[in-house]
C-alpha cells in the first residue's frame, strides 16, 4: 500500500506466506516506511515465523543521521539521508545499480537489472528477484535455503493501481 499525502508518502507491505514441507509454516513480513519530500524519516519492520518474532526493526531520522534499532540494540547511522529503500521497489521500478536501503539488514544492498522489467536484490538471507509491469512489482520470486515461494500481485489489483 502507498499513501501519499502532499508530501508525505507512506509505504506498508504486509506479505504472508504459508508453506508445508513436513510441517506447516507461516512466514510473516511487515515492513511501514514514511517518507517526506522523498527522504526516509521512519519506519518500522517485523518478520515472523510461525507467530514467533524473528527480527524487529525500527528507524528515525535524527540531526546526526538515522537512529536504527535492531531487535532492541539501537544503533546511530552517520548516513546521508536515505532516499530509497525495499518498501519503495513494490511501487517503482529500480534502476540497475541503485543501491537500496534495507532496515532489517541495516545497509544498503544492491540491485542489479537481469532482463527486462526484471532485478535481482541480493541480502544476506537470498535472493529477490522482482518483475515490473508499468513501473508496478507484479510478482517477487524469494529464494532461500528452505524454500523458493512466489509473491504475485493478480490481475484486477493491478489494472487498479495503474488507473
Amino acid at each position: 500500500i502507498r499513501t501519499v499525502d502532499k508530501e508525505k508518502v507512506i509505504y506498508t507491505l504486509k506479505n504472508r506466506v504459508e508453506f508445508k514441507v513436513l510441517f506447516s509454516f507461516i512466514v510473516q513480513y511487515d515492513l511501514k516506511e514514511t517518507f517526506i519530500n522523498g527522504i526516509l524519516i521512519s519506519g518500522q519492520g517485523k518478520n515472523s515465523l510461525n507467530e514467533a518474532s524473528q527480527k524487529e526493526t525500527s528507524i528515525l531520522k535524527n540531526e546526526n543521521g538515522y537512529l536504527l534499532n535492531l531487535d532492541g540494540t539501537p544503533n546511530q547511522l552517520e548516513d546521508k539521508a536515505i532516499n530509497y529503500s525495499v518498501s519503495r521497489i513494490y511501487h517503482e521500478e529500480p534502476h540497475d545499480g541503485k543501491s537500496i536501503y534495507s532496515q532489517y539488514f541495516g545497509r544498503d544492498l544492491h540491485i542489479e537489472k537481469i532482463g527486462d522489467q526484471k532485478y535481482v536484490l541480493t541480502s544476506p538471507d537470498g535472493e529477490n528477484e522482482y518483475t515490473y509491469s508499468g513501473g508496478y512489482c507484479t510478482e517477487v520470486k524469494v529464494s532461500r535455503d528452505f524454500a523458493t515461494f512466489y509473491i504475485r500481485m493478480d490481475a484486477t489489483t493491478l489494472a487498479m493501481v495503474t488507473k
